[in-house]
């Protein structure tokens, strides 16, 4: 691949570096931590919650430098990785996990932060029973699956209140459904080795309540399909703004955005006449198959 300089009038041809670059594989172990949370950002660095991978509630928190997350600033769920020669470094989930495995073995407990995030999830509804003093409240995942139902009555019904039978009927539906996902969480570990946050299932694909934001929820993206042509060698790239260059593909002009250098083999990815994008190749290894 080739590209155009700047410069008015030079010929000059920047011949990209991964042309001279043979292939590796690695097989190297590493230490990972897990960041459970994001604090705050400033001038110093990021500071970052650390899980510890077997207590619950010991966490470590942790300042990433500038330096660390200069080209790309970490989120909850991703890696801070130790290298042996004790260099820092982070790496998004995705691409750790598909990179590396655990050497603990297989998962031997629920924590017990699974299960509040799946009791978070629920979905409740209520019931008064016929013209009776009994209220009802059913638990229900996001998928629409019941775990737990739970009933409050009074004796007196002039003295019936619905919100006062609500609100003790969803504390008694939260215990019942508290007590049926540990139970389900724990059959599911028996025969698989694992809970439901890794497996490849509806339940794993349920939005969580944010980290950062009370009230938010964090919400999986569906499989998509991308539009996208893969740069190569030949190609040249005429640079129009700092961000913003332009490739011919196909007999046509194309200018698309990029906020990163511009490789052979990485994608141009057309969303809209006015969206169009560079994507690393690493990156769209990661989101598609090639």
């Amino acid at each position: 691949m080739t590209e155009q300089s700047r410069e008015a009038g030079s010929s000059s041809v920047l011949i990209h570096l991964s042309s001279i670059m043979d292939w590796f594989k690695s097989h190297k172990q590493v230490q990972a931590g897990i960041i459970r949370a994001v604090e705050h950002e400033d001038d110093s660095g990021m500071e970052v919650i650390i899980a510890h991978p077997d207590v619950d509630d010991l966490n470590l928190a942790f300042t990433l430098t500038p330096e660390m997350i200069a080209r790309y600033k970490p989120k909850p769920g991703d890696y801070v990785v130790l290298y042996d020669n004790d260099y820092l470094s982070i790496s998004p989930k995705e691409a750790f996990e598909s990179g590396y495995r655990s050497l603990q073995g297989t998962q031997n407990k629920i924590s017990k932060s699974h299960i509040d995030r799946l009791v978070s999830s629920l979905r409740f509804e209520f019931a008064r029973v016929g013209d009776t003093t009994v209220t009802g409240c059913w638990a229900f995942l996001p998928d629409g699956f019941k775990v737990g139902y739970g009933e409050s009555s009074c004796v007196d019904p002039e003295r019936f209140s619905f919100e006062t039978g609500c609100h003790h009927a969803k504390e008694r539906c939260i215990q019942d459904a508290t007590n049926k996902l540990w139970e389900l969480e724990g059959y599911l570990l028996k025969v698989t080795g694992t809970d439901s946050s890794v497996m490849p299932t509806s339940i794993s694909k349920l939005p969580e309540p944010s980290p950062e934001r009370d009230g938010f929820m964090v919400y999986k993206s569906k499989p998509t399909e991308r539009t996208a042509y893969q740069i190569r060698e030949s190609d040249m790239l005429h640079v129009v703004t700092d961000n913003k260059k332009r490739i011919n593909i196909g007999g046509v002009d194309y200018e698309f955005v990029h906020h990163e250098p511009v490789g052979v083999g990485d994608f141009i990815c057309f969303l809209s006449d006015d969206d169009i994008y560079h994507v690393r190749k690493e990156v769209m290894a990661e989101r598609n198959y090639l």
